[in-house]
């Protein structure tokens, strides 16, 4: 295979909203896209599991937590967030019975 063809391979298998930053959980996720500035949570898994998410945005003002959920489930879509602030940290968050499973990252 030749250095293209990998390309190729590699950016077709990638999320519809990627900027190579998601957190995953299980094949649920939570990722960021234009500049930091927009968060997509994606439940992905037919579970009836909810998923949810937050997003921490800072600047000279501060940190500020935006939350997200992906309000139609596992059907097609992801819900989505618009922050005024560079995102630092993502997190997605499985809404288990009993305690919730969550995995998150700082950029």
């Amino acid at each position: 295979m030749t250095a293209s063809a990998v390309t190729a391979v590699l950016a077709f298998a990638a999320p519809a909203h990627a900027t190579g930053v998601s957190v995953y959980a299980g094949r649920d996720y939570t990722e960021v896209a234009d500049g930091r500035r927009t968060a997509y949570i994606c439940d992905q898994e037919r579970d009836g599991v909810d998923v949810y998410g937050k997003v921490m945005g800072v600047d000279a003002r501060g940190y500020m937590t935006y939350y997200l959920d992906d309000p139609n489930g596992a059907a097609a879509g992801c819900g989505s967030v618009n922050t005024d602030r560079p995102i630092v940290y993502i997190e997605v968050c499985q809404d288990d019975w009993g305690g919730d499973t969550c995995r998150g990252t700082w950029l």
